[in-house]
């Protein structure tokens, strides 16, 4: 992908949050990295807040262009992502859902081409959102917009009038 791509504008904000919050942590943390040469990680990560202690396992396989990560929290909540880069030139797609919450499954799919930055989200849930957003620009500089559009889905025909 183009290193002269702008971030897409989806990330923006997440890159001003990382910048004003990442590395200032006041409470106590740990956390325990193990790495395999066959692209196998196993993350464990505890931190105290107050008396209340919390955690979580992560582990991240990669082979090729394929990244799948799954996490493990304290409430036995998992999280599951799978993410292709390369399907096509420039572009990157991921399947994210978590369990047992069955309404939480999107499909991302990233374009990046030189000066440019598509995304679009799909939620693979029963009453279906899409979210798009682009950016033009570069690295330093870009400018962009993004939209939300919930699906609705018709009336069943057992709730439809009769006509008589």
């Amino acid at each position: 992908m183009g290193t002269s791509s702008p971030v897409p504008f989806s990330d923006i904000g997440k890159h001003a949050k990382d910048l004003l919050t990442n590395d200032y942590n006041f409470d106590h943390k740990f956390t325990l990295t193990m790495l395999s040469g066959a692209g196998m990680g196993l993350i464990a990560t505890g931190i105290k807040r107050d008396r209340v202690f919390a955690g979580n396992i992560s582990t991240q396989y990669k082979s090729g262009s394929t990244i799948v990560d799954m996490k493990v929290d304290i409430h036995s909540n998992v999280s599951t992502t799978v993410a292709v880069r390369e399907i096509f030139p420039c572009t990157k797609a991921a399947l994210s859902f978590k369990i047992p919450y069955h309404k939480s499954g999107k499909l991302d799919v990233q374009y990046l081409y030189p000066h440019a930055a598509i995304t679009s989200c799909i939620g693979l849930i029963p009453t279906p959102f899409r979210e798009g957003s682009a950016a033009i620009g570069t690295k330093e500089f870009s400018l962009g917009g993004e939209g939300f559009l919930i699906l609705l889905q018709p009336p069943s025909q057992s709730t439809m009038p009769e006509l008589a």
